[in-house]
């Protein structure tokens, strides 16, 4: 039992500093909001992209296929 708690305490205790010891470099590509900075293709199914209650809504209609990327930042380091 003994042994349990202290592992318990360990990892919770090293989780705390693990965190604090890290910078956070954390940046949203998604506002919320809006679809800045995000590129529907093939692009004329743009108009199948939409926001709803804080999320990115995509309908198909019977359409082409489509897909959304974030095209504003070049991302390394995930």
């Amino acid at each position: 039992m003994n042994q349990a708690i202290i592992l318990v305490l360990w990892l919770l205790f090293g989780s705390i500093i693990g965190g604090v010891a890290q910078e956070s470099t954390f940046q949203p590509i998604f506002d919320g909001k809006t679809l800045t900075g995000w590129k529907a293709f093939p692009e004329e199914t743009s108009t199948a992209w939409s926001i709803q209650d804080g999320l990115i809504h995509g309908e198909s209609n019977g359409g082409p296929e489509s897909y959304l990327a974030f095209t504003q930042t070049a991302f390394s380091n995930f």
